[in-house]
């Protein structure tokens, strides 16, 4: 039966809205659509070789649950998600039902005959219902903002993502070499499955800290375009000391304190230390993160500053997750541009954007031509000295603040002003004759 972009994507969000399996589904329903899709074309010429496979993969509907995942485990290139999020038998049956389930479902299609967008439109709809249900990583997933990154990057050689999750921002730019790092096996194969079903692989690493930025000779290796989606869910403790860590944030920002937890900060000041001397670097962050920028101290905020390497800060509308609609959490995501080597006329100056349409071909074309022609739009975005925001002890850097258009007041008439306290005043004096007349006869009584 051939299956239409429809049928897919029905599919697929059913099977994201059943609720015991959301991070399993997470995990391996990419990996099994990725497998039926392979199996359905591996008989094109070329086409396994296209996307890493030496030899035909093989989509068996007839293996039970317990010999799925075993295969799942044991062939990572074919399926490579070997971790799932199961807490109790209950869940491990129900999980296990699910899984026979989808590959019985995915079964019945052809899926070799459908369009390589058609898939990835269908995957994304299903990736956005995820996060729509689950609890965590509901700033994992944006279009709007992977769509505003691919056009301000700009055609490159070489991108890298130190923190790829789904890897959208990856997939998004144009860039001849894609390299990636993601521990958590469930999201490096959504990344992988994205980057296969757009023909733009990514290179995965599973450290997100040392590999791949180390040379030979133990030097920090940089690219030319550094992306990276940050959040406040990925804090952690890093096992040991990594001493990639230590040469990017300790060597080359001296006033960061030693830590151990891999947070927001940490995570773009490593970002920036591995872009080049002549490189971009582009950070996607909740906006009461501010790329990064809120837990540092003020000292630390201002050296990084003062390298003038901040280029623009773009706000846009986040993902609004109904099980957080009456949170205080603004639905709002920021946009860092870095750039290491800015041209002449943007040398120390800050481009500020405040776009709070929704999501739309208009609005993206809108802010990237405000940033190409480093614009300023009344209301809409402001270039800003960066001495100016230096002044301050905390540096702001909420586009909303430099953006407001404050109202201009009426201007005075002053004969119609005159005439208005006039009657006032007659008013007053009317009033004050009478609690006199009132006082008067009050002492006669």
């Amino acid at each position: 039966m051939t299956l239409s972009k429809e049928d897919l994507e029905n599919t697929l969000i059913t099977l994201a809205n059943t609720p015991a399996q959301r991070n399993a589904s997470l995990g391996y329903l990419p990996a099994i659509l990725f497998a039926k899709w392979a199996a359905d074309k591996a008989d094109e010429p070329g086409f396994p070789e296209s996307i890493g496979l030496k030899e035909k993969p093989v989509y068996n509907t007839d293996l039970s649950p317990k010999e799925l995942i075993s295969q799942v485990i044991e062939n990572p290139i074919l399926y490579p998600a070997d971790e799932t999020v199961i807490e109790t038998p209950k869940d491990v049956r129900h999980h296990f039902e699910v899984l026979k389930h989808t590959i019985k479902t995915l079964g019945i299609f052809q899926t070799g005959d459908m369009k390589a967008e058609d898939i990835q439109n269908a995957f994304d709809a299903y990736l956005n219902r995820m996060f729509i249900e689950s609890r965590e990583n509901i700033n994992t997933f944006q279009p709007f903002a992977a769509d505003i990154v691919q056009q301000i990057a700009g055609k490159t050689e070489e991108a890298y993502d130190p923190f790829c999750k789904t890897g959208e921002l990856l997939c998004a730019v144009d860039a001849d070499k894609r390299i990636g790092s993601e521990p958590f096996k469930p999201m490096s194969t959504v990344a992988y499955v994205r980057s296969c079903f757009r023909g733009k692989r990514i290179e995965l690493a599973d450290d997100p800290i040392s590999a791949p930025l180390t040379n030979e000779d133990g030097t920090l290796r940089r690219f030319p375009l550094v992306v990276s989606n940050i959040d406040h869910d990925v804090s952690h403790k890093q096992q040991e000391k990594n001493p990639a860590v230590s040469m990017d944030i300790y060597g080359r920002f001296a006033l960061c304190h030693e830590t151990d937890v891999l947070n927001s900060t940490v995570m773009l000041l490593h970002s920036l230390a591995c872009t080049a001397d002549t490189g971009r670097c582009i950070m996607v962050s909740p906006s009461f993160l501010n790329g990064g920028f809120r837990f540092m101290k003020p000292a630390e905020s201002v050296q990084l500053l003062e390298n003038d390497w901040l280029e623009a800060v773009i706000q846009i509308r986040g993902n609004e997750n109904p099980r957080f609609r009456f949170s205080s959490l603004p639905h709002e995501m920021q946009i860092m541009v870095f750039s290491k080597n800015k041209d002449q006329n943007r040398k120390g100056k800050i481009l500020f954007i405040n776009d709070e349409s929704e999501y739309s071909k208009e609005a993206v074309e809108k802010i990237c031509k405000a940033f190409h022609d480093f614009q300023e739009i009344s209301g809409y975005s402001k270039i800003v000295e960066l001495k100016d925001i230096l002044k301050s002890r905390k540096p702001d850097l909420n586009p909303k603040s430099h953006t407001a258009v404050l109202e201009v007041p009426m201007a005075l008439d002053l004969e119609e002003a005159r005439q208005e306290l006039i009657k006032i005043e007659g008013k007053r004096l009317a009033v004050l004759a009478d609690i006199l007349d009132l006082l008067e006869e009050m002492k006669t009584e």
